[in-house]
């Protein structure tokens, strides 16, 4: 067990000892007890779900509020361009001429 571990496992037993119920279900605790009493890694099991489920909780909370944040940031306007196009050829390309493309002159230009 890591001490992060050790530490959590801590503050859950902490948290559970601290609990007073003010009334049970007569009926789940009667289920519980049935069905979990002949299962001696039960508590281990549990315990176990509980914390990794408390991870993933924070990790939901905190990707919330990045993406909360992210929402109130303005978002700089994007710059449009005439020629920008993903589906049009590299702006280097076409700017350097026919040197630069070597073999794929277009007919009738300086270069052929």
């Amino acid at each position: 067990m890591t001490p992060q571990e050790e530490q959590l496992l801590n503050a859950l037993v902490e948290r559970v000892a601290q609990t007073q119920l003010p009334e049970k279900d007569p009926d789940a605790e009667a289920l519980l007890n049935h069905s979990l009493r002949p299962k001696p890694d039960a508590l281990y099991i549990l315990a176990q779900t509980v914390l990794v489920q408390n991870i993933a909780l924070d990790q939901a909370r905190a990707q919330v509020a990045q993406l909360q944040q992210a929402q109130q940031t303005p978002q700089p306007a994007h710059a449009t361009s005439f020629l920008g196009s993903p589906s049009w050829p590299s702006r280097a390309r076409i700017c350097a001429g026919p040197a630069a493309t070597a073999g794929s002159a277009i007919p009738g230009s300086p270069g052929t």
